[in-house]
Order: structure tokens, then sequence, then C-alpha cells
């Protein structure tokens, strides 16, 4: 099933559609706002949800180039609608490589996932945390907090081991991933790159106890982000 089977929208037309954004091809949202406006016009809700979503995707959870949509939010959407694949490893690569980033390089702005890694903070380090049933139930019943840079700045900084709850009521202990076969760090594939993540440090957010100092060997850095199609940077 292809995109233009889910949508409805013949491949001719997507074709006509395409820009080149950045050096890979996109769609405007303003088309697809314009095609949901069709859609809802003729009661026709099930293509409309599709559209919907396929628009969430571009513009708010894999953002690339202001209101597009381009080619790899289009990828992860027929794949989650089609084969029903779990998107939540792809919005962890692509925020964990979004704050290395930043990090990195000095920049001031996230690009991606940015609602979701704020419902994941708020959810561990929000007043009134404790009972809630879900992270979304937190933020949905309370105003969101705005901001500028350097409050969060301020804001993150003053956090200390009090004020975090490493496993929140509604997080369930479950298995988790130690290792990849005889590496000890695991690789996490997105869109615009991979980074890989330190299992030893995640134990303490699914229950576990963390027993003893981390080795070096643990704690190693893993980031590639890719450019037309190539690893550019390791």
């Amino acid at each position: 099933m292809t995109l233009s089977s889910i949508t409805k929208i013949s491949q001719d037309t997507l074709k006509s559609r395409l820009v080149d954004i950045k050096g890979t091809k996109a769609i405007s949202q303003r088309f697809l706002e314009a095609y949901l406006f069709q859609l809802s016009t003729k009661g026709d809700w099930e293509i409309f949800i599709d559209v919907l979503t396929l628009t969430i995707y571009g513009v708010m959870l894999f953002p690339y180039a202001g209101d597009y949509i381009d080619y790899a939010a289009m990828d992860i959407f027929v794949v989650v609608r089609t084969r029903s694949e779990n998107p939540v490893t792809v919005f962890l690569a692509d925020t964990c490589l979004a704050l290395y980033l930043c990090y990195e390089t000095k920049m001031r702005k996230m690009f991606c996932c940015v609602h979701i890694l704020y419902v994941w903070l708020m959810a561990r380090v929000g007043d009134n945390v404790l009972g809630v049933r879900c992270p979304i139930e937190l933020v949905t019943r309370r105003k969101l907090e705005r901001r500028s840079g350097k409050e969060w700045a301020l804001y993150v900084a003053g956090l200390n081991q009090k004020k975090i709850i490493w496993q929140p009521s509604w997080q369930q202990r479950s298995k988790i991933i130690f290792s990849c076969v005889g590496f000890p760090n695991v690789p996490l594939i997105g869109v615009r790159g991979c980074i890989n993540y330190n299992p030893v440090l995640a134990q303490r957010q699914f229950g576990y106890p963390i027993r003893g100092a981390p080795t070096a060997a643990a704690l190693v850095v893993l980031v590639c982000y890719y450019r037309d199609g190539f690893v550019t940077k390791t």
C-alpha cells in the first residue's frame, strides 16, 4: 500500500505537488490542509484521519522544513499505517540525536518531537506527578508552561535527586535491552541519523538499581547523521 492509495490522492497529483526542500522532496502543509477541508465537506472521515495523521507526522513529530512534509515523515507514516510498526524507537532516536546536536553545536532550538519531550519531562519533574495514570493526562489537565530559553535552563539546572521521579506510577516495570550482541551500547536509527543509548544509564528508570559505576566502554557515544543518503559523521 502506497501513500497514494492511503490518502486517495492520485500519484500524478502527488508528483506534481512535490518540491525540493533542503535537498529532499516534500509536499506542502497548505495543500494537505486544503485536501482535509474537501474531505470534511464530503464526510469522508476515514481518509480524513489518515491525511491528518500524515500532516501531524510532518509538521509536529518530524518537522524538517517549515510547513512541509518531507519524504522521511511520509515513509514513517506509511510504515506505521501499513505494517503496524511501532514508531517509538524512531521518536527516541531523533530526540536523543537532536539533544546531542544541540549540546555539541550549541544549537538553540529543538526541531523534532518537542511535544513528546515536553510530556516526558513534565511527567517526571512536574508538580502533582504522583497518582497520575498516564503522562498525557498530566499535561492535558494543566496548561502548558511557557518559559524563555533562559528560564528553562534555570529550571533544569535547579533539578536535583529529590525533584526527579525516575519511575512514575504509571510506568510498569518491564524487560530492557542491556546490550546488542557483545556490545554494551544499543544503536537507535532515526530519520535524520543514528545514535546509541547506554542501557546502564536507563536501568533506574525501569526500577532496576545501578550497582557500581558504569565502565568507560558502557558510556561511549556513537553518532552519525545522514545527508543525501550517506552517513557523514561518526
